[in-house]
């Protein structure tokens, strides 16, 4: 009896691993097929779908799962590929240029797929521009107004920002895909036009009273403090402009003769703040706002500024295909101002390679003194001018 029980528990036992076995089967079967209905969602974090090829510049994606019934799927994490190829999560890097379609796969599904541009990684000379700040005034009249504006040591660390955001070296845990050494240097230079040594390098004095100037009041000034822009960078600093304007700049010209040529300069308040701004515009950078198409300038995101659009935060824009964006381009009013892009250096690099009236090697190897009030020069001012409200 005894044996025919032992017998009997064992035949239950082999049937119970059996069952177990085919229901884990079967359980098995019908999460792959639940897995053939659902779809995969790839998208991007950034609006951008260019990058750079040199190892550092990155673009980030998310993905959704929905079952058949349009419901989200957890606990299931896809594969993705660029190019067929097995990338390392929801992270692309590269330092190959080219296209690649970036995806998501889980088993035989396949999500939509992303196209996106790695541009090659390009280095350039450094180039240093000599700059000579024009300062309305007597810098020890400023500290009525305040002790930071206008003292030396404030200028120079305007200058040492604005080559910090140049030359891609601001800190910062956001970062744009599209950021990247310009590798141009501002520096403050130390020689007058006649050669003479300067009490403060970088520093020229101009003996006017301070209050709000007009614009008119601003170009007599100007006319007659202008040093060779082929060896200078003119840089002018005011009490306070007339309008409520924080600076303005121009477009440095590409080709032609310096004699028939708009001059080119820089103008601000005592601020100063929007001084990496404004060497922008000098180097023919636009504003990336009130305008939807730019098209030497793909890697930035356009928007208007509508009340719905313009400032959603300090940082954050909508651009003119309606998806938010974070705002890194010192061009804008507000945002990081943490780099110029791989679009706004070439524009820059050409001023710098074929720019008139601006102090490259080239200009400066070639340029003699020039008077402007004796020059045609003087008809020009006023040209090719964008001026800004100073919000940043």
């Amino acid at each position: 009896m005894d044996k025919i029980m032992d017998i009997f528990q064992i035949k239950n036992k082999i049937l119970f691993l059996f069952f177990t076995i085919v229901v884990s089967s079967c359980s098995k079967t019908i999460e792959l097929k639940s897995k053939n209905k659902i779809t995969i969602e790839l998208g991007q974090t950034s609006v951008s779908a260019l990058m750079i090829a040199d190892g550092k510049s990155r673009l980030t994606f998310e993905y959704s799962i929905f079952d058949e019934n349009n419901q989200p799927v957890k606990n299931i994490t896809p594969v993705f590929y660029a190019n067929n190829l097995k990338i390392d999560g929801l992270e692309f890097k590269t330092t190959k240029s080219g296209e690649y379609n970036i995806f998501a796969k889980i088993n035989d599904i396949k999500s939509n797929v992303i196209k996106i541009t790695a541009r090659q990684s390009i280095e350039y000379e450094v180039v240093k521009l000599p700059v000579i700040v024009h300062v309305i005034g007597d810098l020890e009249s400023y500290k009525s107004v305040s002790q930071r504006f206008y003292s030396v040591p404030f200028l120079k660390e305007k200058i040492n920002l604005t080559n910090d955001i140049l030359r891609n070296r601001v800190k910062g845990n956001l970062r744009d895909a599209n950021e990247c050494d310009t590798f141009i240097e501002l520096y403050l230079e130390e020689k007058a036009p006649d050669g003479t040594t300067l009490p403060i390098a970088g520093i020229h004095k101009i003996d006017s009273p301070l209050g709000e100037k007009s614009g008119d009041e601003v170009l007599e000034i100007i006319k007659k403090n202008f040093w060779n822009p082929n060896k200078y960078v003119n840089f002018y600093i005011f009490d306070k402009l007339k309008g409520g304007a924080a600076g303005y700049a121009g477009f440095t010209q590409i080709g032609g003769n310096i004699s028939s040529t708009p001059v080119n300069y820089i103008v601000m308040d005592k601020g100063i703040g929007p001084f990496p701004h404004e060497f922008g515009h000098y180097l023919n950078l636009n504003h990336p706002f009130s305008i939807c198409s730019e098209p030497q300038i793909k890697d930035i995101p356009l928007y208007l500024p509508t009340p719905d659009s313009n400032k959603p935060t300090f940082y954050d824009r909508i651009n003119c295909d309606g998806i938010r964006f974070t705002s890194f381009t010192p061009l804008d009013y507000g945002g990081y101002w943490q780099s110029y892009t791989y679009d706004q250096r070439k524009v820059m690099r050409n001023v710098i390679d074929n720019g008139v009236g601006i102090p490259t090697p080239k200009n400066i190897a070639k340029s003699g003194r020039i008077s402007v009030g004796e020059s045609n020069n003087i008809k020009y001012f006023g040209n090719n001018i964008i001026y800004c409200n100073g919000q940043h």
